[in-house]
């Protein structure tokens, strides 16, 4: 046989390379190289080439990289897989990855009404709300802090000693002053006049003629003169009876009077103290009636009547706190008469009559003229 018939034996084959701890031939392991680089590239892989290279983005460039490429057998015997210096294989393919794509998002379009009403109304009524809450607390703030004098004047006598007079105790700056209306703190009384007199001398040496006579009055103002009275009551049929003893003696005349004055000016406990002690009166009144026709007295409106007193406070070193002094003196004096085992609607009387005339001082030393 000729020299040219005779195959030529490879090179490569006599190149013997280790693989993972394997020995094998160079020509060997290309040919399975390549068949799993044509397995690999039905899984369309792709190229990575050098860093540099850019990524077909046309589809028929991504079609032309999955062709598969003809390789003939000198070229894959000639092809250099590694560096035999370094034994250190350059895989030069890279699988592909494929980007999922996203469902396109279907934008919803509003209406002009809903983009209104969330532009405009949603913030208006939020605001309302707002608004109505917070006037809603300042009212119930304010309707609790304040007592209207109307709330004040509708209530009876018995309700209100107690409660009235708790809030003497209220701890209030005794060195500003305030004006209150004069009404507030007004009397509404029925009273037996003895009679009237123009100047107070004379109704001062009256007064001693009755007392020598058995009969208890005291002076009160009345219309710039001086008027003698000798019985107080709040109804006029009550009067009858508390006055029957001073009417049996002398003769008396029955009327409405009511004490009061315009304005009254002065510290927020030294008002209190001038409130608790028309409370008391109003409270007494209908407990010496009680005294008069024999009855039982109310204990329960006597221990009230007994709280307050003591809540008032002691006399002062002005004029005017020396007047609320012998006030609350007085008052003390007909709680004592009426707190008896059997209580005289007679001295009663007396002590109240004293507390009325001793309250007309207290109201005329707190008046603002």
């Amino acid at each position: 046989m000729s020299e040219s018939n005779t195959p030529k034996k490879n090179p490569n084959n006599r190149i013997t390379v280790t693989f993972n701890g394997k020995e094998t031939t160079l020509h060997k392991w290309a040919k399975e190289a390549v068949a799993a680089t044509d397995q690999d590239r039905m899984k369309d892989w792709r190229l990575v080439g050098l860093e540099s290279q850019e990524e077909p983005q046309s589809s028929l460039d991504r079609q032309e990289m999955t062709e598969e490429p003809v390789v003939e057998e000198e070229e894959l015997n000639s092809f250099n897989y590694y560096e035999i210096n370094n034994a250190v294989a350059k895989p030069y393919l890279s699988p592909s990855y494929s980007k999922k794509k996203k469902k396109p998002v279907k934008k919803t379009v509003k209406s002009d009404f809903v983009l209104f009403f969330k532009k405009f109304w949603i913030p208006l009524i939020s605001a309302i709300i707002v608004g109505l809450g917070l006037g809603f607390t300042v009212l119930v703030f304010f309707t609790h802090q304040q007592t209207t004098p109307a709330a004040q004047s509708s209530s009876t006598p018995d309700e209100t000693a107690g409660s009235e007079a708790a809030t003497t105790s209220t701890p209030v700056s005794d060195g500003k002053t305030e004006t209150v209306d004069g009404k507030d703190y007004a009397l509404n009384l029925y009273i037996d006049q003895l009679n009237m007199y123009s100047t107070k001398a004379n109704a001062q040496n009256a007064q001693k003629t009755f007392s020598s006579q058995g009969i208890h009055s005291v002076i009160v103002q009345e219309q710039g003169k001086y008027a003698l009275i000798g019985a107080v009551a709040l109804t006029k049929a009550d009067l009858q009876t508390v006055g029957k003893p001073i009417a049996s003696q002398v003769d008396v005349y029955g009327k409405q009077w009511i004490l009061s004055v315009n304005q009254l000016k002065g510290s927020h406990m030294d008002l209190q103290d001038i409130k608790t002690a028309n409370l008391v009166i109003q409270n007494l009144i209908p407990l010496s009636l009680s005294a008069a026709e024999s009855k039982p007295v109310d204990q329960t409106v006597m221990k009230q009547v007994n709280k307050a007193i003591q809540q008032m406070e002691d006399p002062g070193t002005d004029v005017s706190k020396q007047k609320l002094g012998t006030l609350k003196g007085t008052l003390v004096a007909a709680y004592s008469a009426l707190n008896q085992s059997k209580p005289s609607g007679t001295e009663a009387q007396k002590a109240l009559l004293d507390a009325i005339a001793n309250y007309q001082l207290a109201l005329d030393a707190y008046s603002s003229k």
